[in-house]
């Protein structure tokens, strides 16, 4: 690995991901222009981007020479220098808050080695003790215990504070370390929101920052964007999808779309299932089945070039099927120059033609909606003439019912609450407000927590749990 990717790594991204080559501490010429460009990004920075540095040394803490201890020490004075460490406050956002995690792992590393063949030296723990005094006494007042979960297959990004018998947890740190961009396949808890948004701000520092380090994560983009494309919830991907694609080339696309016609309506319509995105174009899906790709890609221009000339062309279509469906001229509903009505008022020819329903009555023909179905299935008659409707008709209301209710579940699952009870303008209208909302008590995943207080049960796996257990296992 070249001397620029190690500085840039340790500066900037994160050291583990690229290369298991470890910082070494008696290479001056090395930790030097570590400081040098660690001062010249300082003043830009985010403090939430710092976590990255404390990462780093927790995961190349090396007990063997004090040149580490030094290296640490002019670590914290720079970001001291920069940023205030608040001495009476716990939170995630607190420079002091980061160092406890490198201290707390550093003790527990020195504890461990105290009780192999290869203690630390007493110098070095006392030069340790007296120049880290006030971080550890900052971890004393209140009686700090940091714990984190490391990436995995299976992963739930968790970082945990315990102290005076209160827990505060996050996950955002992840985002930082960019472990989220290589493992990918995590689970999207109902308590977070703008997730994608913070990522896309993170990626953008880097390009921004570090060239050769991006290169190397940039690579990483595309199996994290179709993670994000198909498991994310839809506002997440509605909302900031368009910029990710701005920032990267080798982004997740659906088959047969230009880049450039990937944007606004064509991403919404593209996230949701095939069938509900059929459904919204006007197309009676649930009856005929879902749109091909390539008549997808082509309905979704169109739309989005002239939705209501879109709109006016499915009703004048819509109009031929009611109309072929009756056999003799003779129909009960109103009619507003020449065009049916239902009860509501509304033209029967601007819902999907699925959410029409023509039969015939005493030789009089009727034409039913979706908004009229509830009322006639729980009252089993015609609000016409309170005749008893056929039981062929309750079925088919039942039947047709449940599996619109089912294209509303699939959504549910990815934070979409709709009710699809409208015209088709009305329904398309309802799904450009509806994806955009955040609805973190519908999104049915496990465990991904944002910042806050939250209790549950958590599973720690650090670097120092596994050297302690290592130590172990040699007696």
């Amino acid at each position: 690995m070249s001397s620029q990717l190690l500085i840039e790594s340790f500066c900037y991204g994160n050291i583990k991901l690229f290369t298991t080559e470890n910082i070494d501490y008696q290479d001056q010429d090395l930790l030097n222009k570590i400081y040098i460009k660690l001062r010249e990004s300082i003043s830009e920075r985010d403090i939430n981007s710092l976590w990255n540095i404390i990462y780093n040394i927790q995961n190349n803490i090396n007990l063997s020479h004090i040149n580490f201890f030094i290296f640490v020490r002019n670590i914290f004075n720079i970001l001291d220098d920069a940023y205030y460490p608040d001495y009476t406050k716990i939170g995630f956002d607190n420079l002091n808050i980061m160092k406890s995690y490198l201290i707390n792992d550093i003790n527990f590393f020195i504890n461990a080695y105290s009780a192999s063949d290869l203690p630390v030296s007493n110098d070095m723990v006392k030069y340790y003790q007296s120049k880290f005094k006030k971080e550890q006494e900052y971890i004393d007042s209140f009686g700090i215990i940091t714990q984190y979960s490391l990436p995995g297959d299976k992963w739930e990004p968790e970082w945990v504070i315990k102290y005076n018998q209160n827990v505060i947890k996050t996950s955002n740190i992840d985002i930082y370390l960019d472990n989220i961009f290589v493992y990918p396949n995590i689970n999207y808890a109902s308590n977070m929101n703008d997730i994608l948004e913070k990522m896309i701000t993170r990626l953008t520092f880097l390009k921004n920052n570090c060239n050769e380090y991006y290169k190397n994560l940039e690579r990483y983009l595309y199996s994290f964007s179709l993670h994000v494309f198909n498991n994310f919830p839809y506002y997440e991907v509605s909302k900031y999808y368009q910029n990710m694609i701005d920032i990267t080339d080798n982004i997740y696309i659906p088959d047969g779309i230009n880049k450039e016609d990937f944007k606004g309506i064509a991403v919404m319509l593209h996230v949701i299932p095939p069938t509900l995105s059929s459904y919204i174009l006007g197309f009676p899906c649930i009856s005929m089945g879902s749109l091909s790709q390539k008549l997808l890609n082509k309905l979704i221009i169109d739309i989005t070039y002239n939705e209501h000339s879109y709109f006016k062309h499915i009703e004048e279509k819509n109009n031929d099927i009611i109309k072929s469906q009756m056999f003799v001229d003779t129909c009960a509903n109103g009619i507003d120059d020449g065009n049916i009505l239902n009860l509501l008022y509304n033209e029967v020819k601007t819902y999907n033609s699925d959410d029409v329903k023509v039969i015939m009555s005493n030789g009089v023909y009727f034409v039913f909606t979706y908004p009229e179905f509830e009322n006639i299935w729980n009252t089993e008659l015609n609000p016409y003439n309170r005749s008893k409707v056929p039981d062929s008709f309750i079925t088919y209301i039942k039947s047709y019912t449940e599996n619109k209710k089912k294209i509303l579940s699939e959504c549910r699952r990815r934070g979409l609450k709709i009710k699809l009870e409208g015209t088709m303008q009305e329904n398309f209208e309802e799904l450009m407000t509806n994806i955009k909302n955040f609805n973190p008590n519908i999104i049915n995943t496990q465990t991904w927590p944002s910042m806050g207080n939250f209790d549950f049960n958590i599973t720690i796996d650090t670097p120092v749990n596994r050297w302690i257990s290592y130590i172990n296992s040699l007696g």
